[in-house]
């Protein structure tokens, strides 16, 4: 597997193109690497923005979202939102499954006593 490319167990077409291991996303770029370079370049930017006007908030599960959000708002239409389904790996970055995202992120948001 590329390191640019997603591994889903189950996947229904929801996050991927149909055959593709490539995100659905705004620009309809189906490469990987192509979208990897658009991305970055634009969650660059986004990040900068953060930078010079933070979203406020507690780091909970709906802060993070928001910063999630308005980091990938340009490229992906389901910034911000819980991932469906077992959205498992890119690259050698493993994720936690979509039907574990609420209680994970309350129990970090939990242990660090924010």
């Amino acid at each position: 597997m590329s390191q640019n490319s997603y591994s889903y167990a189950g996947d229904d077409g929801v996050y991927c193109y149909p055959d593709s291991r490539v995100l659905i996303n705004t620009f309809n770029i189906r490469d990987a690497v192509q979208l990897e370079e658009v991305e970055r370049e634009l969650t660059i930017l986004q990040i900068t923005e953060l930078q010079k006007a933070p979203i406020q908030g507690d780091f909970d599960l709906n802060h993070l979202k928001a910063i999630h959000h308005f980091i990938f708002k340009d490229i992906y239409p389901w910034a911000g939102q819980i991932r469906q389904g077992d959205f498992l790996a890119k690259g050698t970055s493993v994720f936690c499954r979509g039907i574990f995202i609420e209680a994970m992120a309350e129990d970090v948001h939990v242990k660090l006593d924010i």
